[in-house]
């Protein structure tokens, strides 16, 4: 058992030669990561700054004689760098002694190889618990207000940024015409990106599931539902499958990519702390819009990594030199989702029936 913990010192096990096959381990990806763009920047301290125009808007540029010096954009003063502590994240497993006892060197397979394998086993369990952690960020970045799990409040976007949270927009889906409330919400979203809308924009839908069914079981809705002809093409560009990306379906209608959000199996509309969309409402985002949606990813506070530009999981082995009786593993991680255009961000409701949050 001695060799074994002197193993764990081996240079194999430290966290520059751990952070590669970390990070290799495969997890299954959620859709949000897939589905949302954002802006990566790796950044070297634990604070990231957003550039912020106070009014927000594109301008038309003024004509000027050739030869002329290009004049600066926008009045002085108008710009202002809002600051973002980047949150950390952390998780961690205890690998006890009596655990690690079968381990022996087999055939070609050595001792260090097979504690390597166990190793990132248990970090894979970890690296899924994060995984599902940063989805719950990205949920939070989507509706406009990050969330920590116990259901505090870390960031309030629409109060960053000075921008009042829209109206839900409602949808009453007894009627036969759904055109008004599809077409408030692409004005709204698009409206809310300032400027920055292009012909390679959309918007996306998150829907609860009572609002999917009541929607894909509209009428009006059912048939273009039905003969989406294009939904296997947009299925491999949005969602790969249902699997992987946790998406049960998606299509488009009036202008809106609809998709139907699988969260956690156990989420509910009034607990904390779970990746979900409440079941009788509908997220709407843009995609593709410039800026929208931001992501900073800091470094490791420690010795070794000040100074360096982050990377997405920290992997640490934790001997108990004293006593020899455990490991911890730990997985850290630094990464901030925020949105940077909050007033683009709708919901959509029912009409009728219970209020979700």
């Amino acid at each position: 058992m001695s060799e074994i913990f002197n193993l764990l010192s081996d240079d194999a096990f430290s966290m520059a030669s751990m952070i590669k096959p970390v990070n290799e381990v495969a997890y299954m990806p959620h859709f949000l990561e897939k589905a949302m763009t954002f802006d990566t920047d790796y950044i070297r301290t634990g604070i990231a700054s957003v550039d912020v125009d106070k009014d927000g808007n594109l301008a038309i540029i003024q004509t000027s004689e050739r030869g002329t010096p290009a004049k600066r954009t926008g009045k002085s003063g108008k710009r202002t760098a809002e600051l973002f502590a980047v949150p950390g994240l952390s998780v961690s497993d205890q690998v006890k002694a009596i655990e690690l006892d079968g381990i022996r060197e087999t055939g070609e397979i050595t001792v260090l190889e097979q504690m390597q394998k166990e190793i990132l086993k248990r970090f894979a369990k970890l690296r899924r618990r994060m995984a599902l952690t940063k989805e719950f960020h990205r949920m939070g970045a989507a509706q406009g207000v990050l969330l920590d799990a116990d259901g505090s409040v870390i960031y309030d976007f629409y109060k960053k940024f000075g921008i009042e949270k829209p109206a839900e927009i409602q949808f009453d889906f007894t009627k036969a015409d759904l055109t008004a409330p599809c077409n408030a919400v692409v004005r709204a979203v698009q409206k809310g990106c300032k400027g920055n809308w292009t012909s390679a924009s959309s918007v996306l839908a998150l829907c609860g599931d009572e609002f999917w069914d009541k929607l894909t079981g509209h009428k009006g809705v059912k048939e273009s539902y039905l003969n989406w002809e294009a939904a296997t093409g947009l299925r491999k560009g949005l969602a790969a499958n249902s699997e992987e990306t946790g998406v049960f379906d998606t299509f488009r209608y009036k202008g809106i990519d609809w998709v139907n959000y699988r969260g956690q199996d156990d989420y509910t509309d009034d607990e904390e702390g779970k990746v979900g969309i409440p079941t009788n409402k509908a997220r709407f985002l843009p995609r593709n819009v410039e800026g929208a949606f931001k992501k900073a990813v800091a470094p490791h506070p420690d010795l070794e990594n000040i100074n360096t530009t982050g990377r997405e999981d920290y992997p640490l082995i934790v001997p108990d030199t004293d006593r020899k009786l455990f490991v911890e593993l730990e997985l850290y991680s630094y990464p901030l989702h925020l949105c940077a255009l909050p007033g683009a961000l709708q919901t959509g409701a029912l009409q009728t029936g219970k209020v979700g949050a």
